[in-house]
């Protein structure tokens, strides 16, 4: 049965708001009790407890100063990349999906993962695929309340933000870090102080990367990698390189959004050319003012209509 410890315990992370260790106390009440013979209740804690079903108020609660936190229903099917990219995202849910494997033989699952590519190449929609197939919460790190211009203040931030390894109240989730290359500066000789400050942020974010909790991701994105520190880059476990946005991806796009309501429209060259530089969201979001042209006007879906739309967007 249950100890005063386990009791003690239990009761200190609901006070605390402690998910992480009310998930671990009520596994280890759960492993009692089935040793003694209660299976059924053994089951019933694991299940009411699973790190994955957090309650609102306390996921809410967990630093929501530092982060935006969400459920993404975003699935891997709704990316369009060239297949090798595809690949990668699937050999880190594998890898995670198969961690205690990896322990078990001293390796580890990659989960320190770096998205490059220019905007609206899929980056994004990445983290929140990685954070919908893990089912985890994507925790989008706040930027603006990130850095500071007191000295100092951005390193002491970003220490206390990044989940480190050890830490009991962190959660389970994908920590997404957009714009990563605004902290992650090259190192130089500082004459200054605030070159000096610069280093110091790096120089926490190195320890922070070296000490990532296990149980957690951290999915940075940047399109403006060329002055990276060389020593952040070794800390990523994979890193993913998003290619320029083509009219055929356009077109893969269009063709994935419309073909339940208009399987014989194919975009043209032209269109599709219209539509490169739009981040996938608005070219769905074209997409779906389409549908609602056919649904409420009747209107055919064709190129004219889909440029009309698309220069709507431009206004």
């Amino acid at each position: 049965m249950p100890t005063t410890q386990d009791v003690k315990s239990l009761l200190k992370g609901m006070v605390d708001g402690n998910w992480y260790r009310i998930a671990e106390v009520s596994d280890r009440i759960a492993s009692k009790l089935q040793k003694q013979g209660h299976t059924e209740d053994a089951e019933e804690i694991r299940q009411m407890t699973s790190k994955r079903d957090m309650p609102e108020y306390l996921e809410n609660s967990n630093n929501n100063h530092w982060y935006r936190v969400e459920h993404p229903t975003t699935s891997l099917d709704d990316l369009i990349v060239p297949h090798n990219i595809k690949n990668q995202i699937k050999q880190i849910l594998k890898e995670y999906d198969k961690r205690q494997l990896l322990k078990k033989n001293g390796l580890h699952n990659a989960n320190k993962i770096l998205l490059l590519g220019t905007p609206g190449t899929g980056k994004t929609m990445t983290a929140e695929i990685l954070a919908n197939s893990l089912d985890l919460p994507l925790k989008t790190i706040r930027q603006e309340n990130l850095i500071e211009s007191r000295m100092g203040k951005t390193a002491n931030n970003l220490d206390m933000i990044l989940p480190s390894y050890g830490e009991e109240e962190v959660f389970p989730a994908v920590y997404f870090f957009d714009e990563f290359d605004t902290i992650a500066s090259r190192r130089i000789d500082a004459t200054q102080a605030g070159d000096r400050e610069y280093n110091e942020i790096t120089n926490v974010l190195l320890k922070e990367m070296d000490h990532i909790n296990p149980d957690c991701f951290l999915v940075c994105a940047s399109n403006l990698s060329a002055h990276f520190d060389r020593a952040v880059f070794r800390r990523f476990d994979m890193v993913i390189n998003f290619p320029s946005t083509t009219k055929e991806t356009v077109r893969c796009m269009l063709l994935r959004q419309l073909e339940d309501i208009a399987p014989d429209y194919i975009p043209s060259d032209k269109v599709c050319q219209e539509l490169i530089d739009f981040p996938p969201s608005v070219i769905k979001s074209i997409a779906l003012d389409a549908k609602k042209q056919q649904i409420l006007e009747e209107a055919q879906i064709d190129d004219p209509l889909i440029l009309k739309l698309a220069e709507n967007k431009r206004a």
